[in-house]
């Protein structure tokens, strides 16, 4: 048997997306999933970079949307429990938009329907409640927003993106292409 390999301590950074997270920010087991990476993390980088707010992610058949919405300091960001999230996607979801006439002022209408398709996902993933769980000198997790990516990274993640569209193996898996498509896309940009 081979010596084991030792590891030695990152000395950069891990970020933690929502978006790519999305699927186990949930009540119970599945956020335990990501509590144990983000323990792990802590041990191997300095830093352990995790993105702030929350997001709404939704997808069928007819269309998906996704929506980053900030920190609200006037309630406790919660996990998506896995009944609402079932409940949630037993009805459908549309999308309606008006043209805005005065800038910063939401549309007063009216509205059309832009989308509406039956929910194969609804997810509401936050990382926010792991604050509450932190020791309260610890400095190595930060919560926040990326910057931009920059170009290269950009068109490495936009490769890796048209890959995943064409993998057979995830096609079989997530047939939906706008699903398929929320589930591939850029966590962040």
């Amino acid at each position: 048997m081979p010596d084991p390999v030792s590891l030695v301590r990152s000395s950069g950074d891990v970020f933690f997306p929502l978006a790519s997270n999305a699927h186990a920010l949930v009540s119970g087991s599945a956020v335990n999933s990501v509590r144990s990476r983000l323990k792990v993390s802590s041990l191997f980088y300095n830093q352990v970079l995790v993105e702030a707010g929350q997001m709404s992610i939704q997808a069928g058949p007819h269309g998906a949307s996704a929506w980053r919405h900030g920190h609200d300091p006037e309630s406790e960001a919660k996990w998506q429990t896995p009944s609402g999230r079932r409940r949630a996607q037993e009805v459908p979801f549309s999308l309606s938009m008006a043209e805005e006439t005065e800038y910063g002022v939401p549309a007063p209408g009216p509205y059309r329907q832009v989308l509406a398709s039956q929910t194969s996902i609804d997810w509401r993933p936050t990382l926010e409640p792991f604050q509450k769980e932190l020791p309260p000198d610890c400095d190595w997790v930060i919560f926040g927003r990326p910057n931009p990516m920059l170009p290269e990274s950009k068109e490495l993640a936009d490769n890796w993106k048209r890959f995943d569209q064409r993998n057979g193996a995830l096609n079989r898996l997530v047939p939906e292409n706008f699903v398929r498509s929320r589930l591939v896309a850029i966590p962040f940009n």
